[in-house]
């Protein structure tokens, strides 16, 4: 009579295990395909840094995929990536209105004032910095052992 009772014991316990591992697997995959996402919003913002960098300007389309990166990764990560990301954006936006500004004064063979070229010169080096800085920033969200 015991072992009548036992069968169905061991088989819901079975199943109970079986669930857990699916359960289990899910979740891996889950972590996977949100750290590739992760991943690919670093790649993108570190790949618009390297060109800022190369160009020593900013334009309209980098604006732009920055943007569309920067409403993506609202989604992936935590409120201080948004802000810090939120603050290269605006940084890249001045750059690029400064650099504008710089190519339009000397097409029209004036003088821009000192003000704005130190200010040029500064949003440039702050974004260069970024450059250096991301991997910091991104770190914590890009380690596959953190349990998110």
């Amino acid at each position: 009579m015991y072992f009548k009772a036992l069968g169905p014991t061991l088989i819901a316990f079975f199943v109970a295990y079986i669930a857990w591992q699916q359960w289990q697997s899910s979740r891996a995959t889950l972590r996977e395909k949100l750290f590739d996402r992760r991943l690919q919003i670093f790649s993108e913002v570190n790949e618009s840094l390297k060109e800022i960098m190369r160009s020593g300007t900013v334009s309209q389309t980098e604006l732009d995929n920055f943007r569309n990166t920067l409403n993506m990764a609202v989604f992936l990560f935590g409120k201080e990536i948004e802000t810090y990301l939120k603050g290269i954006w605006s940084n890249a936006v001045r750059l690029k209105y400064l650099n504008d500004l710089y190519n339009k004064n000397i097409v029209q063979n004036t003088a821009m004032p000192p003000a704005l070229v130190n200010e040029m010169s500064d949003k440039f080096a702050h974004l260069v910095r970024q450059f250096e800085d991301i991997f910091n920033w991104f770190e914590p969200y890009l380690r596959f052992e953190q349990k998110n």
